[in-house]
């Protein structure tokens, strides 16, 4: 009596439903130790995966914050990018003003010294203005010396050659004559710098020198210096830079790198505990179930029994009348007990099938899905992509959760067609339940609250949605690392 093996009449003995557990379980041993060899080959890719897995995993959990994470690892590359052009030329920058400004003073200084010439000037007064600026100016970084006057006259170089020759004014020499220090690389294509093609490179300062009336500027010194030293200092300056921007940024990558591990090795800690605390909950879940088959079928099932057996006896002895007709309604109503009984007794032995080995959960789907075309008016289609070994606590889950959503199509729904999917994303295990029916309750009931602690206890979770055509999609998942 109401045990999971059919019978026609009460007349026949039911089974023990312990033994039937004990059956199960025996079975089920069997498949254990078929699987192991599979879950040995696969040990050391998911080994060898989970670390990658999981960090990703931990990316992902880091939804709100991530994209502010990515922005600031982007701003601090094109900052320090941007650093490693700025800082150079700061430097280049900087050096070529302290050159201006130091050319500046000796430049003042000389012409506190001797006059400056003019076009009227004697032979005398240029020799003893070569003679300062050779003493002066020239020498070190200084390679040559030129005074212009107003209209393009070269009225001074200490190339003699050049004295005192008109030269279509140059435009720094015009910016200079209008109060500006102008700095720049010369220009060996005009002839007034035909001499300097073969200094090497140079940089030219022009510095404007007010006449002696303080009435405006009168002439303009035209300075060249060795460009040299200036670009090895800028060179040796930018590739310091570079060096710390490459150490500072490698550093960061590095911690970054570290902080993503050890999070990853947290989570998966955190992870092996949850299975950890799932599989003793089940253990006792799984005591509990059988406690239950055997009160119902011992205090329940066979009380239950002898009251049929009664009722048959009294019916038996009567021919006809009221009486006989409520014995044979009393039957009736105990054979449907009877009948809920049994299907309780199915559900919950079905249930104690478990803990299921990894890979033989697409088996166990097959056989649901088998269960629900035979035996509910739905249309029931399974379809199971290649998959990794999964851990007894996830095949656990995806089968019950399997299970809850086709129950519930079956009863809330009204649907015709059911598609079950079975498929692996994003370092997840996924399992898909859609149907054609009226789409999902406005309120999840007991059994969905139920299967999403159990999934969200080892790093999973469900969502019900409705379907852009009609009925609702179910999706259950758990994370694919130390599937093992």
């Amino acid at each position: 009596m109401a045990t999971a093996d059919d019978h026609d009449t009460p007349s026949r003995q039911a089974p023990d439903p312990h033994t039937i557990a004990s059956k199960g379980h025996l079975a089920l041993s069997g498949g254990t130790d078929a699987c192991k060899d599979s879950s040995v080959i696969t040990t050391k890719r998911a080994s060898l995966r989970s670390k990658t897995t999981a960090i990703r995993a931990q990316w992902e959990e880091l939804t709100r914050s991530r994209w502010l994470i990515v922005a600031v690892l982007a701003t601090t590359v094109g900052a320090s990018g941007l650093l490693g052009f700025v800082i150079p030329r700061s430097v280049e920058r900087y050096i070529i003003n302290e050159r201006v400004e130091a050319l500046r003073r000796t430049v003042e200084h000389l012409a506190e010294q001797v006059a400056i010439p003019t076009s009227s000037s004697t032979t005398a007064e240029f020799e003893a203005f070569d003679q300062v600026v050779d003493l002066e100016l020239i020498g070190g970084d200084t390679r040559r010396v030129k005074l212009w006057g107003p209209g393009g006259e070269l009225l001074y170089s200490d190339i003699s050659e050049l004295q005192r020759k008109t030269f279509a004014q140059p435009a720094h020499v015009t910016e200079a004559f209008a109060g500006s220090v102008v700095v720049d690389y010369p220009d060996l294509s005009l002839p007034q710098n035909q001499y300097e093609a073969g200094l090497g490179p140079l940089i030219e300062v022009y510095i404007p020198i007010v006449g002696q009336d303080g009435q405006g500027i009168s002439t303009v010194f035209e300075v060249y210096q060795d460009a040299q030293p200036l670009a090895d200092a800028v060179s040796s300056v930018r590739r310091f830079a570079w060096l710390s921007i490459g150490l500072t940024l490698s550093a960061l990558a590095l911690f970054f790198l570290a902080l993503a591990l050890g999070r990853a090795r947290v989570l998966n800690r955190r992870t092996r505990d949850a299975e950890e605390r799932a599989d003793d909950l089940e253990r006792v879940r799984e005591q509990e179930r059988k406690r239950i088959v055997g009160a119902l079928h011992d205090d329940i099932g066979q009380p239950l029994y002898r009251v049929l057996y009664g009722i048959q006896g009294c019916r038996s002895q009567m021919t006809g009348g009221a009486v006989a007709h409520e014995l044979s309604s009393l039957e009736g109503l105990i054979r449907s007990i009877d009948a809920t009984l049994k299907t309780e007794l199915r559900l919950l032995h079905a249930d104690s099938m478990s803990p299921l080995v990894g890979d033989e959960l697409d088996t166990l789907l097959g056989e649901l899905v088998d269960q629900f075309n035979h035996g509910s008016p739905l249309e029931v289609e399974l379809d199971a992509d290649q998959h990794d070994a999964l851990a007894p606590t996830t095949s656990i889950a995806l089968f019950r959760a399997a299970r809850e959503a086709l129950t519930n199509a079956q009863k809330h729904s009204g649907a015709r067609n059911v598609r079950v999917r079975l498929f692996e994303g994003n370092g997840r295990i996924i399992l898909d339940v859609e149907d054609d029916g009226r789409g999902p309750q406005t309120e999840p009931g007991l059994g969905l609250i139920t299967t999403q602690e159990r999934l969200e206890a080892i790093g999973g979770g469900i969502t019900l949605s409705r379907r852009t055509g009609g009925g609702a999609l179910f999706r259950a998942w758990a994370p694919m690392w130390e599937q093992t």
